[in-house]
């Protein structure tokens, strides 16, 4: 019996060693073509060739009015924002390739991001299935947050600038831009029926309301308190500017009545909080 119950280990041991082994010869096998795919992925060629898919696409979109397409404010900030910033980050990085893969490879995710979520959200109005429509509406929504996810990276690689413009763009009204990503000069709006402009009594440069862009300039100001705190002599001075300030940061955002807008400005204000980790007084900090 014991006999037995050697032969059996040795057995177990011998084919555990064997699969080991024809599992590390397969993988072997398939790296080369896996990391031949992966670097063909992050070329410039790839990366140029689907920006062209992409705008070949939106602009068939455009003449024959497909009405599941990214239009309007969207394309404005992938033609007007997006894609300059991706270009002037590839340039600058051009001899960084672990950054440009990483940079193209988001690029690309971004591209899909945009010509899926729209179909996603179309899909979800014209189907009878209830389920199946949440389910339309779930993924549009993560594919366009991961598209506004890498427009602010992107955005935040360039700099502040770039940051308020994007945000000043995005919470301008959609019947400020037409389907191909215009604005409308002041003054004006376009018609979301015939796309026509047509007079505006409001003004689309400029908003009397709160916006995210009041509170992303409050957040920053108030990070400019944050190195302050490690000097004695000017702590205390510092911890009561940056509680004011994210009292009335707070305070504004609350105010935002628009969903998205108000999302974005409490974004602000978590991201200024995370900055405080590598400080010993970020637990005596608290707004008013």
């Amino acid at each position: 019996m014991d006999f037995i119950t050697v032969i059996i280990a040795v057995a177990g041991v011998a084919f555990y060693v064997w699969a080991t082994w024809a599992d590390k010869k397969q993988q072997a096998r398939r790296d080369p073509f896996a990391s031949q795919w992966e670097k063909e992925r992050a070329s410039e060629e790839h990366s140029l060739k689907a920006t062209a898919g992409f705008e070949r696409q939106a602009r068939h979109s455009f003449e024959y009015g497909v009405p599941d397409a990214i239009k309007g404010q969207d394309f404005y900030i992938y033609s007007q924002l997006a894609k300059p910033w991706f270009e002037k980050l590839t340039a600058k990085h051009r001899y960084d390739e672990d950054m440009l893969k990483r940079l193209r490879i988001d690029w690309l995710e971004y591209l899909n991001a945009l010509e899926r979520w729209p179909t996603d959200f179309f899909l979800s109005f014209e189907t009878d299935d209830e389920k199946k429509g949440e389910e339309y509406r779930r993924d549009g929504d993560l594919l366009r947050s991961r598209a506004r996810v890498i427009e602010n990276g992107f955005a935040a690689a360039i700099g502040e600038d770039a940051e308020h413009e994007l945000a000043r763009v995005r919470e301008k009204d959609r019947d400020c831009f037409n389907k191909w990503g215009e604005i409308a000069p002041k003054g004006k709006k376009f018609c979301i029926f015939t796309g026509e402009l047509e007079d505006y009594d409001g003004d689309n440069d400029e908003d009397d309301g709160v916006s995210s862009i009041d509170v992303k300039l409050k957040c920053l100001d108030a990070r400019n308190c944050i190195p302050k705190f490690a000097h004695p002599e000017t702590r205390q001075e510092a911890l009561d500017e940056y509680r004011r300030l994210v009292s009335d940061a707070l305070r504004e955002a609350l105010e935002i009545s628009e969903d998205v807008d108000r999302d974005v400005a409490l974004r602000h204000i978590i991201d200024l909080s995370c900055e405080l980790k590598d400080f010993t007084t970020a637990d005596a900090i608290r707004p008013c």
